[in-house]
Protein backbone atom coordinates (compact mmCIF):
# COMPACT_ATOMS: atom_id res chain seq x y z
CA UNK A 1 0.00 0.00 0.00
CA UNK A 2 1.25 3.44 -0.59
CA UNK A 3 0.92 6.39 1.03
CA UNK A 4 0.63 9.58 -0.46
CA UNK A 5 2.46 12.58 1.70
CA UNK A 6 2.26 16.11 0.18
CA UNK A 7 3.35 17.61 3.96
CA UNK A 8 6.58 19.60 4.05
CA UNK A 9 8.40 19.94 7.76
CA UNK A 10 9.60 23.87 7.88
CA UNK A 11 8.66 26.85 9.98
CA UNK A 12 5.73 29.23 8.87
CA UNK A 13 6.18 32.81 8.32
CA UNK A 14 4.07 33.55 11.70
CA UNK A 15 6.49 31.33 13.55
CA UNK A 16 9.60 32.85 11.90
CA UNK A 17 8.06 36.46 12.84
CA UNK A 18 7.60 35.22 16.69
CA UNK A 19 11.22 33.98 16.82
CA UNK A 20 12.78 37.43 15.22
CA UNK A 21 10.40 39.32 17.72
CA UNK A 22 11.67 37.24 20.64
CA UNK A 23 15.71 37.83 19.46
CA UNK A 24 14.97 41.40 18.97
CA UNK A 25 13.52 41.49 22.36
CA UNK A 26 16.26 39.88 23.79
CA UNK A 27 18.87 42.29 21.94
CA UNK A 28 16.82 45.73 23.13
CA UNK A 29 17.34 44.01 26.44
CA UNK A 30 20.92 42.18 26.32
CA UNK A 31 22.83 45.65 24.68
CA UNK A 32 22.04 48.19 27.80
CA UNK A 33 23.09 45.76 30.13
CA UNK A 34 26.20 45.21 28.27
CA UNK A 35 27.09 48.98 27.58
CA UNK A 36 25.96 49.48 31.60
CA UNK A 37 28.56 46.25 32.68
CA UNK A 38 30.82 47.83 30.16
CA UNK A 39 30.74 51.38 31.49
CA UNK A 40 31.33 50.04 34.66
CA UNK A 41 34.19 48.01 34.07
CA UNK A 42 36.22 50.77 32.57
CA UNK A 43 35.65 53.14 35.51
CA UNK A 44 36.66 50.24 37.75
CA UNK A 45 40.50 50.42 35.81
CA UNK A 46 40.46 53.26 36.12
CA UNK A 47 39.74 53.25 39.85
CA UNK A 48 42.41 50.69 40.04
CA UNK A 49 44.74 52.72 38.05
CA UNK A 50 44.17 55.97 39.81
CA UNK A 51 45.06 54.08 43.25
CA UNK A 52 48.25 52.36 41.52
CA UNK A 53 49.53 56.04 40.25
CA UNK A 54 48.80 57.67 43.89
CA UNK A 55 51.11 54.68 45.45
CA UNK A 56 53.76 55.89 43.31
CA UNK A 57 53.56 59.14 43.62
CA UNK A 58 52.88 59.33 47.50
CA UNK A 59 56.17 57.17 47.57
CA UNK A 60 58.35 59.38 45.13
CA UNK A 61 57.26 62.28 47.08
CA UNK A 62 58.47 60.39 50.56
CA UNK A 63 61.83 58.76 49.18
CA UNK A 64 62.72 61.65 46.22
CA UNK A 65 63.74 65.01 46.07
CA UNK A 66 60.80 66.36 45.37
CA UNK A 67 59.23 70.22 46.17
CA UNK A 68 55.49 71.58 47.00
CA UNK A 69 54.03 71.94 43.87
CA UNK A 70 55.71 69.27 41.27
CA UNK A 71 53.52 67.40 39.34
CA UNK A 72 53.47 63.78 38.51
CA UNK A 73 51.20 62.05 35.59
CA UNK A 74 49.79 58.72 35.55
CA UNK A 75 51.13 56.34 32.64
CA UNK A 76 49.51 53.69 30.98
CA UNK A 77 51.24 50.99 32.90
CA UNK A 78 50.04 52.62 36.03
CA UNK A 79 53.74 54.64 37.27
CA UNK A 80 53.97 57.97 37.05
CA UNK A 81 56.68 60.49 35.52
CA UNK A 82 57.30 64.04 36.83
CA UNK A 83 55.60 66.72 34.95
CA UNK A 84 58.68 69.44 33.98
CA UNK A 85 57.57 72.93 33.56
CA UNK A 86 58.24 73.83 29.94
CA UNK A 87 58.49 70.03 28.61
CA UNK A 88 56.20 67.61 26.94
CA UNK A 89 53.99 65.29 28.05
CA UNK A 90 55.65 61.88 28.92
CA UNK A 91 54.88 59.26 26.74
CA UNK A 92 52.14 56.85 27.04
CA UNK A 93 50.02 58.84 29.42
CA UNK A 94 47.00 57.28 31.02
CA UNK A 95 43.90 59.16 29.50
CA UNK A 96 40.47 57.22 31.69
CA UNK A 97 38.22 55.04 29.80
CA UNK A 98 34.85 55.96 32.00
CA UNK A 99 33.46 58.53 34.44
CA UNK A 100 33.55 57.95 38.50
CA UNK A 101 30.37 57.74 38.51
CA UNK A 102 30.31 54.15 37.32
CA UNK A 103 32.29 53.16 40.16
CA UNK A 104 30.28 50.76 42.53
CA UNK A 105 30.28 53.15 45.33
CA UNK A 106 30.60 56.32 43.82
CA UNK A 107 28.51 59.27 45.67
CA UNK A 108 25.58 60.64 44.92
CA UNK A 109 27.47 63.67 42.90
CA UNK A 110 29.93 60.98 40.49
CA UNK A 111 32.41 61.25 43.44
CA UNK A 112 35.02 58.35 44.35
CA UNK A 113 36.56 58.11 47.92
CA UNK A 114 40.76 57.01 46.95
CA UNK A 115 43.49 57.46 49.75
CA UNK A 116 40.86 59.82 51.70
CA UNK A 117 40.05 62.05 48.77
CA UNK A 118 37.29 62.20 46.85
CA UNK A 119 38.45 62.07 42.91
CA UNK A 120 35.81 62.70 40.26
CA UNK A 121 36.87 62.08 36.39
CA UNK A 122 35.39 61.48 32.84
CA UNK A 123 36.38 59.64 29.24
CA UNK A 124 39.23 61.41 28.10
CA UNK A 125 41.03 62.89 31.15
CA UNK A 126 44.76 62.63 32.59
CA UNK A 127 44.70 62.02 36.29
CA UNK A 128 47.96 64.38 37.49
CA UNK A 129 49.11 64.00 41.25
CA UNK A 130 50.10 67.26 43.10
CA UNK A 131 52.56 67.29 45.99
CA UNK A 132 51.36 69.82 48.71
CA UNK A 133 52.96 70.20 52.87
CA UNK A 134 54.17 67.21 54.65
CA UNK A 135 54.65 65.16 51.39
CA UNK A 136 51.09 64.65 50.65
CA UNK A 137 49.72 63.83 47.16
CA UNK A 138 46.73 65.21 45.85
CA UNK A 139 44.54 63.64 42.81
CA UNK A 140 43.19 65.52 40.89
CA UNK A 141 41.86 64.37 36.97
CA UNK A 142 43.10 67.09 34.26
CA UNK A 143 40.68 69.15 32.00
CA UNK A 144 43.53 68.31 29.25
CA UNK A 145 44.47 65.02 27.95
CA UNK A 146 46.71 63.38 26.04
CA UNK A 147 48.17 60.62 23.76
CA UNK A 148 51.88 61.28 24.77
CA UNK A 149 53.63 61.25 21.50
CA UNK A 150 55.31 64.71 22.77
CA UNK A 151 52.72 66.61 22.70
CA UNK A 152 52.94 69.68 24.98
CA UNK A 153 51.78 69.93 28.57
CA UNK A 154 48.88 71.60 29.31
CA UNK A 155 50.34 74.15 30.85
CA UNK A 156 52.43 75.30 28.01
CA UNK A 157 48.96 75.94 26.06
CA UNK A 158 47.26 79.10 26.20
CA UNK A 159 44.25 77.22 27.10
CA UNK A 160 45.08 76.05 30.52
CA UNK A 161 46.98 77.88 33.60
CA UNK A 162 47.95 76.35 36.92
CA UNK A 163 46.21 78.04 40.27
CA UNK A 164 48.39 78.06 43.43
CA UNK A 165 46.86 77.97 46.27
CA UNK A 166 48.03 77.37 50.04
CA UNK A 167 48.62 73.45 50.05
CA UNK A 168 48.85 72.75 46.19
CA UNK A 169 48.64 73.58 42.31
CA UNK A 170 45.58 73.25 39.64
CA UNK A 171 45.20 73.05 37.17
CA UNK A 172 42.54 75.01 34.72
CA UNK A 173 40.84 75.11 31.26
CA UNK A 174 40.03 78.44 29.91
CA UNK A 175 37.76 79.43 27.30
CA UNK A 176 39.71 82.10 24.69
CA UNK A 177 37.15 83.36 22.39
CA UNK A 178 40.05 86.04 21.11
CA UNK A 179 41.02 85.56 17.55
CA UNK A 180 44.58 86.86 17.22
CA UNK A 181 44.28 87.42 13.51
CA UNK A 182 42.48 90.29 13.77
CA UNK A 183 40.43 92.66 16.34
CA UNK A 184 37.19 91.58 17.43
CA UNK A 185 34.45 92.12 20.02
CA UNK A 186 34.35 90.13 23.61
CA UNK A 187 31.49 89.40 25.92
CA UNK A 188 31.84 90.47 29.09
CA UNK A 189 33.31 87.56 31.29
CA UNK A 190 35.54 85.90 28.38
CA UNK A 191 39.11 85.12 29.72
CA UNK A 192 41.36 85.65 27.05
CA UNK A 193 45.26 85.09 26.46
CA UNK A 194 47.56 87.79 25.21
CA UNK A 195 51.21 88.69 24.78
CA UNK A 196 51.92 85.85 27.37
CA UNK A 197 49.57 87.18 29.76
CA UNK A 198 45.63 86.23 30.84
CA UNK A 199 43.24 88.49 30.68
CA UNK A 200 39.50 88.79 31.55
CA UNK A 201 36.85 91.79 29.89
CA UNK A 202 34.76 93.10 32.85
CA UNK A 203 32.55 94.61 30.00
CA UNK A 204 32.29 93.65 26.16
CA UNK A 205 35.56 95.16 24.46
CA UNK A 206 36.66 95.73 20.91
CA UNK A 207 40.32 94.71 20.97
CA UNK A 208 43.37 93.98 18.83
CA UNK A 209 45.61 91.89 20.35
CA UNK A 210 48.30 93.63 17.61
CA UNK A 211 47.78 96.59 19.04
CA UNK A 212 46.31 95.70 22.92
CA UNK A 213 46.69 98.20 25.66
CA UNK A 214 44.49 97.28 28.64
CA UNK A 215 42.07 99.59 29.90
CA UNK A 216 39.71 99.58 32.80
CA UNK A 217 37.43 97.04 31.84
CA UNK A 218 40.39 94.46 30.83
CA UNK A 219 41.89 92.90 34.23
CA UNK A 220 44.66 90.77 33.81
CA UNK A 221 44.37 87.71 36.01
CA UNK A 222 46.72 86.55 38.46
CA UNK A 223 46.97 82.51 38.79
CA UNK A 224 49.39 82.85 41.66
CA UNK A 225 47.16 84.75 44.10
CA UNK A 226 43.47 84.41 45.61
CA UNK A 227 42.23 86.66 47.09
CA UNK A 228 39.36 86.04 50.06
CA UNK A 229 35.70 85.13 48.54
CA UNK A 230 33.82 88.37 49.18
CA UNK A 231 30.35 89.85 48.32
CA UNK A 232 31.23 93.44 49.52
CA UNK A 233 32.13 96.79 47.08
CA UNK A 234 35.62 97.20 46.17
CA UNK A 235 37.35 94.40 48.68
CA UNK A 236 37.87 92.83 44.81
CA UNK A 237 38.57 93.37 41.46
CA UNK A 238 37.86 91.84 38.41
CA UNK A 239 39.74 89.35 37.34
CA UNK A 240 40.44 88.56 40.92
CA UNK A 241 40.61 84.71 41.81
CA UNK A 242 39.31 83.41 44.54
CA UNK A 243 37.80 79.81 46.81
CA UNK A 244 34.70 79.13 48.41
CA UNK A 245 33.56 76.02 49.36
CA UNK A 246 36.00 74.19 47.60
CA UNK A 247 35.56 75.82 44.41
CA UNK A 248 37.37 78.38 42.30
CA UNK A 249 36.05 81.56 41.15
CA UNK A 250 37.02 84.86 39.10
CA UNK A 251 35.22 87.90 39.58
CA UNK A 252 33.63 89.07 36.18
CA UNK A 253 33.03 92.67 37.49
CA UNK A 254 32.22 94.79 40.28
CA UNK A 255 29.65 97.69 39.76
CA UNK A 256 27.78 97.77 43.11
CA UNK A 257 28.94 94.31 44.06
CA UNK A 258 31.23 91.68 42.82
CA UNK A 259 29.44 89.00 40.24
CA UNK A 260 31.47 85.68 40.49
CA UNK A 261 31.90 83.30 37.76
CA UNK A 262 32.28 79.73 38.84
CA UNK A 263 35.25 78.63 36.21
CA UNK A 264 34.37 74.66 37.21
CA UNK A 265 37.60 73.58 39.62
CA UNK A 266 37.00 71.93 42.90
CA UNK A 267 40.35 72.74 45.37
Amino acid sequence: MRRNCSEQNGFTLAELLVVVGIVAVLVAIAIPVFIAQLDRANAGADEANIRSGYGNAQSLAISSDVAVGDVFVLLGDGTVSKQTAGGGMPVNVYTTKGESKNVTGASETGKVMIAGQEVEWGVGQTIVYTVIEGKKVVILASSGSSSGGGEDAPDDSPEFFYVSTENARYQVKVEINLDTAGAQTIAAGTIFYCNGKYYMAAYPEWLDPNQFNPTSNISEINPDKLVAYSEKELSVVPGDLAEKDGRLYICTKCDWLPTWRDLGVSL
